[in-house]
Order: structure tokens, then sequence, then C-alpha cells
């Protein structure tokens, strides 16, 4: 059978397969172009993979393409500014009704509205409704000229609202945004969370890389996936959402005084579920307004932590260098993934390990290896002696130390230990810890321990080489 004579169905499945995906998107239509050219059943089918995305990029500093095909001849554009678009040819074909995907950044000096707004009434001159599912937003101001310690952001109220409801006019049907750009920029905390503000009772999934400052009384009912985080500094709230319906949760800078009653109906967080949680990802950041060693928040991570329980992947993430962590911090035993950047002792990593009794994936950042209490010791390769696993479920653990504090000797020990004690160990990285004796080790062993065979290990060869990967003997 010619592939022109497929049904549509399975045609549409090979000509994904076709599309190019290139970082330069107008490289990238310009690849796809072709396939509407092949046969009528080839363009009937193409037509709404290859006009699925619009994208406008304006820019104050943006280098104009004299070559792109996507350039408006017809729109008189101000001198210094420059946009990169394919919204001309697809007004031009005719295929606004197939776009499902709209992708607009803004490069500004000084003021981000005159931009938004010529993207506007570009798109309100093809539709006056789009059937966009997806929106994709960023805004990246040239800090060369743009501080944004000095914006006054009373001045932009108006603008905020107008740009904002304006978008969510054009695009009423949004399932999907995305947020983006240079993170501290606080023009985009109140506009991106009033554009969110217009889909609240119809948006599934919302990442933002940055904090979203929505206005009162917007709740956001049926998300299922969110990523986003709490600024640098933790300062800011999650909107307020439902939990029920979330299945992927990302969530970064998390403060741990935070109280979680976001995800509540009624205001008290201490009585949320996420009953059909999937995925949860918590990076926990102390911010700038804790003193060291504050772990007072604590309590709060380990509810939400609670609460997703029956997830299949619960994660971790704690990135506050400041923080001394210690093992009763961490409560919550479904725990399947932890990272630790702070620095933390030999003694607390084993504890911390010891009581999570899910956890497959494990990172500590920063050993400290000085007086380590516990009893590093292996029986020798002939000996009888059974060892007691440490944990029956851990696949993967790195570990790192800065050499010029720590002795490798207690690096090589504590490898050698951890390489007998976790029988389930798939992986293991050690990059500053000595590779010969560890290899000797192992070989020295695995008869006795045949797990040691089947463990990937990454460690310090020393020499010209920093790294160096052992795959086992199989």
């Amino acid at each position: 059978m010619l592939l022109c004579n497929l049904p549509a169905d399975i045609l549409t499945i090979v000509l994904k397969d076709c599309l190019a995906r290139e970082e330069d998107k107008v490289d990238e239509l310009k690849s796809n172009l072709p396939l509407l050219a092949v046969c009528r059943p080839w363009r009937c089918v193409a037509i709404p993979l290859v006009y699925d995305l619009v994208f406008v990029q304006y820019g104050d500093d943006l280098n104009p393409r004299s070559d792109s095909i996507t350039r408006d001849p017809n729109v008189e554009e101000p001198t210094d500014t420059a946009v990169l678009t394919n919204l001309d040819l697809v007004a031009m074909v005719g295929c606004a009704g197939a776009v499902r995907h709209f992708d607009i950044e803004v490069h500004f000096l000084a003021n981000p509205f005159p931009g938004w707004r010529e993207v506007i009434q570009r798109m309100r001159a093809v539709a006056a409704k789009w059937r966009v599912m997806e929106l994709t937003l960023a805004m990246h101001p040239d800090f060369v000229q743009f501080d944004y310690r000095d914006v006054d952001m009373d001045k932009y109220a108006n603008d905020i609202v107008e740009v904002g409801d304006a978008l969510a006019a054009l695009m009423p049907d949004v399932r999907h945004l995305e947020c983006g750009g240079v993170k501290n920029n606080p023009i985009a905390h109140p506009l991106y969370g009033r554009v969110a503000s217009h889909y609240a009772d119809k948006l599934q999934q919302l990442s933002s890389g940055h904090p979203l400052v929505v206005p009162p009384g917007c709740r956001f009912m049926r998300l299922k996936e969110i990523d986003t985080h709490f600024g640098i500094a933790g300062e800011h709230q999650l909107p307020p959402m439902a939990g029920g319906e979330m299945v992927d949760m990302r969530l970064l800078y998390v403060p741990p005084h935070h109280s979680w009653e976001s995800f509540s109906t009624d205001g008290d967080s201490q009585d949320i579920e996420f009953t059909n949680l999937k995925q949860l990802h918590v990076a926990l950041s102390l911010g700038i307004t804790y003193s060291r060693g504050d772990a007072s928040g604590f309590p709060a991570i380990n509810r939400i932590l609670e609460s997703a329980r029956g997830s299949e992947s619960l994660e971790l993430v704690i990135n506050d260098h400041m923080l001394r962590l210690e093992p009763e911090h961490i409560t919550c035993t479904a725990l399947t993934h932890l990272q630790v950047w702070p620095i933390t002792s030999a003694d607390t990593m084993l504890a911390i390990i010891a009581r999570l009794p899910n956890l497959v994936n494990a990172t500590f950042s920063a050993l400290d290896l000085f007086e380590v209490q516990a009893d590093l010791s292996v029986p020798a390769a002939d000996e009888d002696t059974v060892v007691e696993p440490l944990h029956r479920s851990l696949e993967r653990l790195d570990i790192r130390y800065d050499t010029e504090r720590n002795d490798q000797e207690v690096g090589v020990a504590l490898a050698k230990y951890m390489l007998l004690r976790l029988p389930t160990l798939t992986e293991l990285l050690a990059a500053q810890t000595p590779e010969e004796p560890v290899l000797s080790f192992v070989e020295e062993y695995v008869p006795r321990y045949p797990h040691l065979s089947d463990i990937e290990l990454t460690l310090y060869a020393g020499g010209d080489s920093e790294y160096e990967d052992w795959e086992g003997y199989n």
C-alpha cells in the first residue's frame, strides 16, 4: 500500500515521527513545511501538525532575520524592535483553527508592555479567539538597562490587568500554561498570575519559573500537574488550589514554615490529602530570613509528605546549605528519593538511610567525614560473618565530600562499608574516593558477595582522568 493511501490515523502517526524538532522555531517550521507539498492526503493530515504551534518573539534587543519567511512585511515595525513569528503565515494559509499551542516571548530594555500589546494586536488581526490549549509565556529583560530593584509596580498595575485580561480573552480554552523568563523579574509575578487566574476553573497543567501572584478569591480547581517555586528567598506562597485532582507536583524553594493551607478548603493545614498524587518533588529552602541551623519548619514539610505517601515517587530535596540536618528532621518513611545539599556528617547520613525503608535513590553532596562514630570496619573476605544490611531497597547512592577537609582513607572505608551493607545497590557514585583500593576490594569480595559484580561505580581515578566508571564484571 502506498503511504498516501494509508488511513488518516495511521498516516498521522507516521508524519508525527517525520516532524523535525529543532531548538530554533523558525528552522523547525522551514524543515516541516515540505510535508505539506507531497500530496493532498499528506497535506490534510500534516496541516494540524505543522501549524499546531504559533510563535511570536518580540524584542527591543532581538536581532531581525531578514531572510525569515515569518517576517510580516505588511506590519509597520518600530525601527529599534524586531518580531519573529509564523503568525502571518498561519493567517495567509487560513490555518488559525489548527493552532493548539501558542509560544510568546517578549524581550525588552525597560518596559515590556509595548511588546505585549504588539503581540496582542497581531493576534487580534488574525482571529478574535484562538482554540489554543497550551500557552507558553516568557519575558526577558535586558539587565544592562533594566534594574528589577527599581521597578515601580504601582506604575504597571493597569498594564498588568489590561494585558492579562486580553491574552485570556484571545485564548479562553487554555489547559496547559507555562511561564518562564528571567526569574527575578517582579513584573512577571502578577502578570502571569493574572493570566493564570482566568483559567482557574479549567487549567490542568501549570508550570511556572516564577511565583504567581493571583487576584483575591482565585482558586485552581482542576490542576493535575504543577511545577513552580516560591521565590529565591521563599517569600511567596502557593495560590489556592484543590489537592484532590493533583497527580504530579514539583515545588521549588519551599520555605519549611509553609502552612500548605493553599490545598485546604477549610483552612485546616492538618487535614490535607492528595488521593491521586503519583509524583511529588519538594525542594526545601530556608530562605534568607532564617538563622543558621533553624529547622523549626520541618513538621509542616513532613505533614505534606505524609499526606502524599501513596504516591509512586516521593522526593525531598534539601538545598539550603546553611541547615544543620539531623536524622529526626525527616519523619516521612514513605520517601523514595532524597537529595541533601548542606554539610551532613557520615553518622547522620547512615541514620537517615536506615530510617527510610522505601528509599531507592539518595544523594549527599557535602559529607563531613571528620570523627565518624559508626564502626566502618568490614569482615575479611573469607570470614563467615553475616553482614547485616543497612537497607533493603536503596539502588543508587551518590556521596561527595571536600578532599581538602576530609580524609580520603575514611572515604574509602565508607565506600567499602556501603558496598557490603547495601545488597540492593546498583550504582555507587563516590567521585572523590580513590579508585584502586575500592576496585581491589570489590574484586576480592565478589565471590562471597556476588551482588558486587552488578554495581556500577564512579570513583576518582587520579592522574589526568578525574573520574572512572566501572560497570561491574558482567
